[in-house]
């Protein structure tokens, strides 16, 4: 029973939330070089200089986050295992 919990828990962590989790970081990523795009590229505009800074600083929060529930999610997982 409890190698039955420690195995739907690794199956859940390696099939549904890691690829979840790869997919938003390279959003994060993909966010904060859009971000930086069009913050270089429109240096005359004010408004749009401050939308790219926007979406660089979205995309840096969205990685601390990621990684940090990413983090929570493993320590968890390790706890489940070390109990079991």
């Amino acid at each position: 029973m409890e190698e039955a919990v420690v195995t739907l828990a690794e199956k859940i962590s390696s099939v549904i939330l890691e690829p979840i989790i790869w997919l938003l970081v390279a959003a994060s990523i993909i966010m904060f070089f859009y971000g930086f795009v069009m913050y270089f590229v429109n240096v005359a505009s004010t408004s749009k200089k401050e939308e790219g800074r926007k979406h660089m600083l979205f995309g840096v929060i969205g990685l601390f986050i990621i990684f940090s529930v990413w983090g929570i999610i493993n320590m968890i997982i390790a706890t489940i295992d070390s109990v079991v």
